[in-house]
């Protein structure tokens, strides 16, 4: 409905998105590729609500949407590549650029510059890959968990993920050694 009462068009559903970001290759899956006029949206849908990922886009700590615009224009040739979210469970898009609401669908726009959206997110990126091959791996402490949220970020992959956490996945039981 939303496509359909605003213009754009779906072009593109569950397209694999792959190209090279600070010297490694990288790859994701986007939901949606819409399109209008000389405009490209590639938007991924969430089964939450909005408030994170507008936060996480307003505070710069957004990659998903930087590498989404990244790899298309990489695969495309195309130099106005929008990015979004879709927040299922209460109906917001959530997108870099304005877009237009509907009745039933809200419309959110991160109130930063898009070179901000995902600055701080892309540094930590690129200072963790120089760590890892500089022979550092860095570890997460305690208080991680409190200070990612304030800036929008869950944790949830680690401990709470319905899926394999990967506390569970890249870890074992602790187990007594004997003495």
């Amino acid at each position: 409905t939303w496509c359909q009462q605003t213009g754009w068009k779906l072009a593109q559903a569950e397209v694999q998105l792959h190209g090279t970001l600070w010297g490694i290759s990288v790859a994701g899956w986007a939901d949606a590729i819409l399109e209008q006029n000389q405009e490209t949206l590639v938007l991924d849908y969430k089964k939450s609500k909005h408030p994170d990922y507008a936060k996480r886009l307003d505070k710069g700590y957004d990659l998903q949407t930087y590498i989404y615009r990244s790899l298309y224009s990489q695969n495309h040739g195309s130099t106005s590549v929008l990015s979004g979210y879709f927040a299922m469970n209460d109906c917001h898009m959530v997108s870099d650029h304005p877009l237009e609401e509907i009745p039933g669908v809200h419309a959110k726009q991160p109130s930063v510059p898009l070179e901000k959206q995902s600055e701080k997110a892309a540094e930590l990126i690129q200072q963790r890959i120089s760590d890892l091959r500089g022979g550092i791996i860095p570890l997460n402490n305690d208080g991680d968990a409190k200070a990612w949220k304030s800036e929008g970020v869950k944790t949830y992959a680690l401990t709470e993920s319905n899926e394999r956490p990967l506390i569970k996945r890249f870890t074992r039981p602790d187990v007594e050694s004997p003495e």
